[in-house]
């Protein structure tokens, strides 16, 4: 490893991080609602009397988050307080010098007292999620390199990439040995993965998600169809108290890029040589139509982009976008829990390469749009908790827009005034939770979740044979899937706490030319997990262990691709086993250590390769040890994690990496494909320090470091070199008395532009390199 990096490293951190901690304690916690925990309540004022006169306050922010810094050790009272709404004062807080402590509040309204109350130190969740929410790292989802949508939007993929075992490829998130395209990505609980690509159709702007949870199906029980990453993004809660919103912007100017490396002499393919500019702009707002009963929630963001390239015809491709985002929340009388009518739509307008290298003096563009329109409603039914969704998930759009998608035909005639491909997701869930006391606590949860799939595209006139295209094609499907799950923890002291389900997954495919429906993936996975709570008497820790399984379901587009060998058609499957050791530090930071074997029959990537043939079976292990500060001590937050893994295929040894293949452009550096690289070594950290106010201005510094083992190439004799990545911000918060806040951002994206190869092609020369240095400046208004 080249020494000069540590060194760069060192240098940076005592530049960011050498500045002194703040003096005194400092108490954080949360305000919900006694009736509806997800409901967090913002606005409500939150006092700590520490004498006569002597009063520090805070305000609720809209994730019902609250923080009082720099207290004086001692013993005081704090009072809530927020119109109608009352909580008596709660006395008797102890605090130490340098000590954190959270509270959380469940408050009520009316006159009554607080129903319930928790506070102290409180232990967190497995180290089997990454959470990114306004308790978690809330400012991560907008520091990060746009990843989606040909690198223009920052959602998911950008957040996630920082946790363990995780890598962003061009087919999305891939996780522990399982590709992007064998994830689910779901948004408020509905999914957004395309049914004929498997890709994520619909990245929604960062400005527009409220949090995001990672973990990988065999979690739990109502996980399921998908034996890679399973992210769960919430969009931002509708506001009934007030109005409030936002404005924001950010813009990277192609200026400030740093240099990229090229090709090698001799490759005349089009490429991109520098970053004309990149940028988005937009805003929300939110308040009540009827106060209590009906709330709106609008918000918009456009994003553009222009980059330059090596075309003698047309120098800039061009990327136009725009998401909107509007919903209805109602509180009815008639129904004890609240419904959501949400609409998205996200058209975007590009110039694809081949387009840019044609001999058209204008070249043509291609557009995609999606849609999602979803009805949720949440609530109680006695002490059963509800949850009910249905959606329809809609793309449509040129066929030239799936140049980078297996298993797309070829372009048609681009005159064509008809969306040339078009895909349907219908889904309809059902979800119950319900308490029970018997020999303990119980906690049963049940589900069921249905899908039918569509998919349907113009016949190519390569294949008609004329200059037209010939009619159109339409492949169909349906899913199902169903579980129960019990968590149940026994009355007894240092009995572990046991979570034992089962699920059902099953999945049909009608093929195109109306022939035998396939039914594929039907499977019943057993989950079991185990935890522990303190059992070693020295020292507050959690052992857990799980073991469960999964499948993965099949892009329709596959099914077409193998129609000359259905044989190829096998739903991708895994079979996980975990154990791990979590160590609680007064639940303000933990260590874990984790050890995860999977087994995973019949990978996707099999499926797209000529011809299409099952794939063999894998093993992936991986050793992860995670350090994290979940809340802010001493102003300093912080992730470390170490994964050292090994992802084999049976009879083969380790996983190579396939070549880079020319796509229809004809050779455009967009990758299509859903290999996954064996990384052995990986080493991730994010660290955030938030330093003393100045002028009423509140800075913060945070810095990110992603080293991973370079990609082993088919054929080749050794690994491809480390390949390093960081990342640098800085934010400046300056609050308005009475009116909001103004937020401004500087991001240093690849600080140091290190530009080492990442993919080769069939000759060994360099057909990818990490994306060069990027400067990006933000602002956002939030009232």
């Amino acid at each position: 490893m080249n020494i000069q990096l540590p060194l760069r490293l060192f240098v940076l951190g005592c530049l960011l991080f050498g500045a002194p901690a703040l003096a005194g304690g400092n108490l954080i916690g949360k305000v919900t609602r006694a009736d509806s925990p997800w409901d967090a309540v913002a606005g409500v004022t939150v006092t700590a009397v520490l004498g006569p006169g002597d009063l520090r306050a805070g305000i609720t922010d809209e994730h019902g988050e609250y923080r009082l810094e720099d207290l004086p050790p001692g013993t005081f009272f704090v009072t809530f307080d927020k119109q109608e709404t009352f909580s008596n004062a709660i006395r008797d807080i102890q605090l130490a010098e340098g000590q954190t402590l959270r509270m959380d509040v469940r408050l009520v309204e009316g006159p009554d007292e607080a129903e319930t109350l928790e506070w102290g130190f409180h232990k967190t969740t497995l180290p089997t999620h990454f959470q990114v929410n306004g308790r978690f790292f809330p400012d991560l989802k907008n520091q990060r390199r746009a990843k989606a949508q040909d690198n223009t939007v920052r959602s998911v993929d950008s957040v996630l990439e920082l946790a363990a075992g995780a890598h962003v490829s061009n087919a999305g998130l891939s996780l522990h040995g399982a590709s992007g395209r064998e994830a689910d990505y779901r948004l408020d609980g509905l999914s957004t993965v395309d049914p004929a690509f498997g890709t994520n159709s619909l990245p929604l702007h960062s400005s527009f998600l409220d949090s995001i949870d990672l973990s990988w199906s065999g979690t739990d029980a109502m996980s399921g169809g998908a034996t890679g990453a399973r992210i769960d993004a919430t969009s931002t809660p509708t506001a009934f108290r007030e109005f409030s919103g936002s404005a924001f912007m950010s813009w990277a100017p192609g200026v400030l890029e740093g240099a990229r490396a090229s090709p090698g002499a001799g490759d005349d393919r089009p490429r991109t040589t520098s970053l004309g500019n990149l940028g988005d702009f937009g805003g929300t707002f939110t308040g009540p139509v009827i106060p209590k009963r009906l709330a709106l929630l609008l918000g918009v963001a456009p994003i553009l982009s222009r980059s330059r390239v090596s075309s003698a015809t047309s120098p800039f491709l061009d990327s136009r976008g725009v998401q909107a985002l509007a919903r209805l929340t109602l509180n009815p009388h008639a129904l004890p829990g609240s419904m959501d009518l949400t609409f998205i739509t996200a058209p975007t307008r590009w110039t694809p390469a081949l387009a840019a290298t044609s001999e058209a003096s204008r070249p043509t563009s291609v557009h995609s749009t999606t849609t999602k329109t979803s009805l949720a409603f949440t609530g109680r039914l006695g002490e059963t908790q509800v949850q009910a969704r249905v959606g329809w998930l809609h793309r449509q759009g040129d066929l030239e827009a799936l140049l980078n998608e297996p298993g797309a035909p070829p372009p048609t005639d681009s005159t064509r005034t008809s969306p040339s491909f078009s895909t349907d997701r219908y889904q309809a869930s059902v979800r119950v939770e319900h308490g029970l006391t018997l020999l303990g606590s119980h906690r049963l949860k049940a589900g069921i979740d249905a899908e039918a799939l569509r998919y349907a595209h113009a016949t190519s006139p390569l294949d008609t044979g004329t200059s037209m295209p010939g009619p159109e094609v339409r492949t169909r499907g349906s899913v199902l899937g169903a579980y129960v799950q019990d968590s149940w923890a026994p009355p007894f002291s240092h009995a572990p706490e046991l979570n034992v389900g089962v699920r059902y997954d099953a999945q049909r495919i009608l093929p195109s030319d109306g022939g035998t429906s396939l039914h594929l993936g039907e499977q019943v996975s057993p989950r079991l997990e185990l935890v522990f709570d303190d059992p070693l008497p020295w020292f507050s820790s959690r052992l857990f262990a799980r073991y469960g399984s999964t499948v993965s379901v099949l892009p329709l587009s596959l099914a077409e691709r193998a129609a000359e060998s259905p044989s190829a058609l096998v739903s991708p499957t895994s079979r996980d086993f975990l154990l791990g050791l979590q160590h609680l530090s007064h639940g303000l930071s933990h260590l874990s250590v984790t050890y995860l074997h999977r087994k995973l029959d019949a990978p996707m990537e099999g499926l797209l390769r000529t011809p299409a043939s099952p794939a063999k079976e894998r093993r992936y292990e991986a050793l992860s040890v995670v350090f994290q500060q979940e809340h802010e001590l001493e102003n300093l937050r912080f992730y470390l994690s170490y994964t050292r893994s090994s992802l084999a295929e049976k009879g083969t040894g380790r996983v190579r990496t396939p070549f880079a293949q020319r796509t229809l452009d004809g050779g455009w550096p967009t990758l299509r494909d859903a290999s996954v690289s064996d990384r052995p070594d990986s080493i991730k950290l994010y660290v955030l320090r938030a330093l003393p106010t100045l002028h009423r201005w509140r800075p913060t510094l945070s810095l990110s470091y992603i080293g991973e083992s370079g990609a082993w190439m088919e054929g080749a004799p050794t690994r491809l070199p480390w390949v390093h990545a960081v990342d640098a911000s800085a934010t400046f918060l300056h609050w308005i008395e009475y009116t909001g806040r103004i937020t401004l951002g500087l991001d240093v994206l690849n600080v140091f532009n290190f530009q080492a190869v990442t993919r080769t092609d069939a000759f060994g020369a360099p057909a990818e390199y990490q994306p060069p240095r990027q400067v990006r400046l933000q602002a956002r208004y939030d009232f």
